[in-house]
């Protein structure tokens, strides 16, 4: 597993703030329209990194994730999407690249939650990073329950 984002700072992010995993689940909330369950508290995570309060980590592949649900799921033009997948990142500067080691241990938790490779990727990123995994994925979250590190977006 390696991190990496050589091309952006990490100016104006507290060092040793509280650092969470999240889904394109919650991302996407912050590019589709504000009237989506969640979105005011999808926002309001966005507004924590930006004001240095929180790192924000992600597997690389939320941004093969991200652009799929931009594609189709969003009714936005090439140049909308292609702004938007530029946008965030440009936002987001800790993304960890997959090692074989670390493929292995998201197939294990694949198969010990039941959940796709996919979902795996993230809740295995946040319990390898010992940090907590958010998602706005309401049947994920009911897999995942049991993890202590997971915390489903729209809970009081």
């Amino acid at each position: 597993m390696g991190f990496s984002r050589s091309d952006q700072k990490n100016e104006g992010r507290a060092l040793g703030s509280e650092k969470i995993v999240v889904d394109t689940s919650v991302v996407i909330k912050w590019f589709k329209h504000r009237d989506e369950p969640f979105s005011e508290q999808a926002e309001r995570l966005k507004t924590r990194y930006l004001n240095g309060e929180i790192e924000i980590a992600v597997p690389e592949l939320i941004f093969y994730e991200l652009g799929n649900v931009l594609l189709l799921k969003c009714e936005l033009s090439e140049e909308e999407a292609v702004e938007k997948i530029e946008s965030f990142w440009k936002l987001l500067p800790l993304a960890v690249f997959l090692s074989v080691e670390f493929v292995k241990k998201i197939m294990s938790f694949s198969f010990q939650y039941e959940v796709t490779f996919y979902d795996a990727c993230f809740a295995a990123l946040a319990q390898e990073l010992g940090c907590g995994f958010i998602t706005a994925d309401k049947k994920l979250f009911d897999k995942l329950r049991d993890a202590k590190f997971v915390r489903f977006l729209g809970a009081p």
